[in-house]
């Protein structure tokens, strides 16, 4: 029963919050080599940010964007 608890809190895990544990590393990961192998002079957004800023700063920025990718998807 311990595999379908939460490790945090002891409440009941869904199987979406299961596959977002185990496959949090992949996507860090992957987060980190799209931003490597972007072209320069271009933004992901209508924001403006340069991918040299999220290369510059891909290991700070790598957490936050997995964060947020996993959450929205």
């Amino acid at each position: 029963m311990s595999s379908l608890m939460c490790p945090h809190n002891n409440t009941p895990t869904s199987n979406k919050q299961r596959f977002r544990r185990l496959t949090k590393t992949i996507l860090v990961d992957k987060v980190i080599n799209t931003i490597q192998n972007t072209k320069d002079g271009s933004s992901p957004e209508m924001n403006g940010i340069p991918y040299e800023f999220y290369k510059k700063h891909k290991m700070e920025l790598a957490e936050i964007l997995n964060t947020y990718i996993t959450f929205v998807f």
